[in-house]
Parts: structure tokens; C-alpha cells; sequence
């Protein structure tokens, strides 16, 4: 099987991280999982997870003096979801091994279709929601070469873009002609999943991903319509039931259900049903992410035709001192 692998660079591992390490394991007993983190010691060692420190090379510096984002936001973030490409290749050199990279906030179902994966035929394999966005929610890695092609495609891609993402960075490398890529199946692929003047640009590799894996993968549809935005990123507010902009995917008009045999969701179209293996949790409840909270918290998902508001009073007032301290420290001499 392929390994399961996380990143987190730059920070110790936050608690919705941990807690999701923790259920993988459960779910995923005979499954190697690797967490890649670059931290000198890690506080809080998890039974069944392999530990590998990822030590920084050139490309990856590379790839950091390249860019303009404001490394002052979370850790220096914009630079850490490109530079973890080259920690997952890092890795692969170490290894060997086709990897399956999974983002810290996406929850997996305990069907997740592991074996198809091991008998893919392609060099990468994530969801593309949007012609600009390509999403690094699951993204499977067949070789080390492929990996490091795709490093290198991200230095490139920062040289000539300084202010790139990594999710422009995947949507550019679907072209790429030195790539096997398959997209994964992102929605049932029919005209009506998307948005009329925003059609999927590939239905028939859209139906081959849905008739592989006999499932959908979440980009970033699902979990924000259902579960909510990221509480951080409004300060503290999550909103739920809204799309996310420019995305290709009409899921207001889908139609979800929660399996009591698989403990999570599926998508409903009259007699059709199409297992949903990966959320992606980016309101990071930590309930959703706790193995034996998740059911009844994932049952409760948003199923009206408006969006709410979430209010988080724990993130709002941390990032309240956040602000204070930042305040009192550039106040000083």
C-alpha cells in the first residue's frame, strides 16, 4: 500500500493535527503513516505514526528567497504549502515509496480506497476544483522522480511568479507533458454537478476517476459548505453553507446523506450513490477530527438553502492576543 503522509513545517503540531494522527491509526491499523515535520523535538509523540525531520536543501531555500508572500502569516504559510512539495520528495528519496499526501485538516473515511491507489499507473493524482486551483487535499505521488519534477516545476513556477500558491502551482502542472496526472473525482460527472458558465473541463476523466475509485475525493467543496470556512481567516466567524468562489462545483444543488455503516457521507442523486472518501475540514472542529466525536458531529452538516455564521470564541480570542502581543513587542525599543 502506498505510505500516508502528513506535513507540518515550521510549528509544533496544533491539536486538530494530532488528534487526526491519532485516528488514522485507528482506522488505518496496518498502514504506515509519516508525519514530515522540520522541529528540532516534537512534543507529543503518537503511538503508530513515523516521525521523519525533514532537514531544508537548496531548492527548498530556493523556492522561499523566490517568493513575496508576507512570511510574517501563520508561520510563514504561503511559502510552507510549496516548500512541502520538496519535504515529501525529501522524504521519497529516503523511502522509495508511492506516498498518498494528505493535508493536516482533511478527515479520511475508513473505506478510503488505499488499493486503487497502490495500482495506479500515474505519476500524480489530486482534485482540480477550479481552472486556477488545484488542491493538495489528497495527493498521491507514484515515483521519486515524479516528485522531483514536481519540485522543480514549483521553483520554476515561483521564479516566474513570485506571488504563486501552491494550488496555482497544481493547476498550471495539469499541462505539464513531462506528467502522467490523473485528476481525481471531485462530483458525479454530469453537466448539472457545476456551474452553468463554469463547467468541470473534463467529464470523461471525471467519470473514469468516479468508475476507478467508486467514490469522490474533497478538494475544498465539500467540507467548507458543509462544516464551514476557516474561523481564522475571519476572526473567529466560520460561515457555512457557501461555495467557494470560482469553483466549478454547483454543491448547493447536491444532495448528501450520512451512512451510518461507513460513519460518514455520501452523495445521493435518486437511485445513485457515490461514496465521499476525504473531507476537508477547514473549519477545524476539533470534534470532527476526535474518531469518536466525529459521527454524530459529521451527521450534523448544513443542509439548508442559506448560509450561517459559527461562532469559534476560542480562536477569536486567541488571535485577539495574537494581535495584542504583536502590538506590546513592536511597541518596544
Amino acid at each position: 500500500m502506498p505510505t500516508l503522509i502528513f506535513v507540518h513545517l515550521n510549528s509544533q503540531i496544533p491539536r486538530y493535527l494530532s488528534l487526526n494522527l491519532h485516528g488514522m491509526t485507528k482506522l488505518f491499523p496496518n498502514l504506515k503513516i509519516v508525519l514530515v515535520h522540520n522541529q528540532e523535538k516534537i512534543r507529543g509523540i503518537i503511538p503508530g505514526i513515523i516521525f521523519h525531520k525533514f532537514e531544508p536543501s537548496q531548492i527548498f531555500l530556493e523556492i522561499e528567497e523566490s517568493l513575496t508572500h508576507p512570511k510574517s502569516f501563520r508561520n510563514n504559510f504561503w511559502f510552507t504549502a510549496i516548500g512541502r512539495f520538496e519535504a515529501i520528495h525529501q522524504y521519497m528519496q529516503f523511502s522509495g515509496e508511492k506516498v498518498i499526501h494528505v493535508e493536516s485538516d482533511v478527515i479520511l473515511a475508513k473505506d478510503f480506497p488505499f488499493s486503487q491507489f497502490q495500482e495506479l499507473e500515474f505519476d500524480l493524482a489530486f482534485p482540480l476544483v477550479a481552472r486556477n486551483r488545484g488542491v493538495a487535499s489528497t495527493l498521491f505521488i507514484g515515483t521519486t522522480e515524479a516528485a522531483r519534477k514536481l519540485v522543480d516545476f514549483s521553483l520554476d513556477a515561483c521564479k516566474i511568479q513570485p506571488d504563486i500558491s501552491d494550488m496555482e502551482i497544481l493547476s498550471k502542472i495539469v499541462n505539464s507533458e513531462d506528467l502522467k496526472i490523473l485528476l481525481l473525482p471531485i462530483a458525479q460527472a454530469k453537466a448539472d454537478s457545476f456551474h452553468n458558465n463554469n463547467l468541470y473541463p473534463d467529464l470523461a476523466s471525471l467519470r473514469y476517476g468516479t468508475e476507478l475509485f467508486g467514490g469522490i475525493f474533497d478538494g475544498n467543496d465539500i467540507g467548507v459548505y458543509l462544516y464551514g470556512t476557516n474561523p481564522r481567516n475571519q476572526r473567529g466567524k466560520s460561515t457555512v453553507g457557501e461555495e467557494v468562489i470560482g469553483n466549478y462545483s454547483s454543491i448547493r444543488l447536491w444532495r448528501f446523506k450520512y451512512s451510518a455503516r461507513r460513519n460518514f457521507i455520501e452523495l445521493r442523486d435518486g437511485p445513485t450513490v457515490l461514496p465521499v472518501f476525504s473531507i476537508h475540514a477547514t473549519c477545524k472542529k476539533l470534534s470532527l477530527f476526535w474518531l469518536y466525536s466525529r459521527p454524530f458531529n459529521l451527521k450534523r452538516f448544513h443542509n439548508k438553502d442559506s448560509s450561517a455564521t459559527k461562532i469559534y470564541p476560542n480562536i477569536a480570542l486567541l488571535m485577539v492576543l495574537s494581535k495584542v502581543q504583536k502590538l506590546i513587542s513592536g511597541s518596544g525599543p
